[in-house]
Parts: C-alpha cells; sequence; structure tokens
C-alpha cells in the first residue's frame, strides 16, 4: 500500500473507532460542508417560493382588475347571468372548488345575494378556475356590459 492509502486507511480507523476522538479541524471542516449544503438547499428552497409568490401576486393583481370592472355591471344583468354561472359550476366536470370560494358561494346562495356584485365576483372567479371558455360565452351572449367584461377579462387574461 502506498503512503496516501496508509494515511487514508488511518484516517478510516480513527473515525471508525471513535467519531469524537477525529481531529477538531477535521470536524470543523465537516461541519462546514454540512452548514454549507444545508445553506444551499435553503437557498434553493426559497427562491421557489419567491417564485411562487409572484406567480400568486399575479393572479391576485387580475382579480383585483376583475372585480374592479364587475362593478360596472348593471344589477339587471347579475340578476340574469349570476344563476346561469351557477349552473355552469355545478354542471361542470373539471372538479371541486377551493374550500373558501366554494363555502362563499354557497353562503351568498343561501343568504340570497348570490345575484348581487359581490356573488357576480365571486362566481367569475370560481368560473375562470372551473370553464373559462364557458363563462366567457355566457357573458358574451348576455347584455353590452357583460359583453364588454368578457372582453376585458379575455384582455386581462
Amino acid at each position: 500500500m502506498n503512503e496516501k492509502g496508509i494515511k487514508i486507511k488511518k484516517l478510516h480507523d480513527l473515525l471508525e473507532i471513535n467519531q469524537f476522538s477525529a481531529p477538531k479541524a477535521l470536524n470543523t471542516r465537516l461541519m462546514l460542508i454540512i452548514l454549507n449544503n444545508k445553506k444551499i438547499m435553503s437557498e434553493k428552497n426559497m427562491s421557489q417560493k419567491v417564485e411562487s409568490k409572484i406567480e400568486s401576486v399575479l393572479t391576485e393583481i387580475q382579480k383585483v382588475k376583475i372585480f374592479n370592472l364587475v362593478r360596472y355591471v348593471s344589477k339587471n344583468t347579475c340578476e340574469r347571468v349570476c344563476p346561469e354561472i351557477l349552473d355552469l359550476l355545478l354542471n361542470s366536470e373539471k372538479g371541486k372548488l377551493k374550500s373558501n370560494l366554494g363555502k362563499s358561494i354557497f353562503h351568498l346562495q343561501r343568504v340570497e345575494r348570490l345575484n348581487s356584485t359581490i356573488g357576480l365576483e365571486r362566481l367569475i372567479e370560481a368560473g375562470l378556475l372551473v370553464d373559462t371558455d364557458g363563462l366567457l360565452k355566457i357573458l358574451e351572449s348576455s347584455k353590452q356590459d357583460a359583453k364588454d367584461l368578457a372582453s376585458e377579462i379575455r384582455e386581462i387574461l
């Protein structure tokens, strides 16, 4: 065995006999390597979290823009469009809504406020998640203010 192999074997034996009896410099170096790897992993996780927050901020911005546009829809249009959007959501094959959004829609239906501006906001949000094309078709087949809303939603998306 060459000199390098002997040193490696001695180091291996030293570590194998008692992990705590290894030279302090070696323990320090190993700890630095471990801490550096953890730091790199935490930096990757942080960058992934920041990217997902940026994506969610964009969707929140889009929601706010759409909700601001919904305020200009007349009450008559809300009363006509909201039941159609609710039927679209109930007959959708895509699946369940997010729990808070579904609860909000259920609550508005229960207190008979689903045909209001707030109800239309929640229904549009749900419609965008479940069936965007169906939602836009319903809006386009209604009065002019709903058609304008549909075209604005297309631009936002």
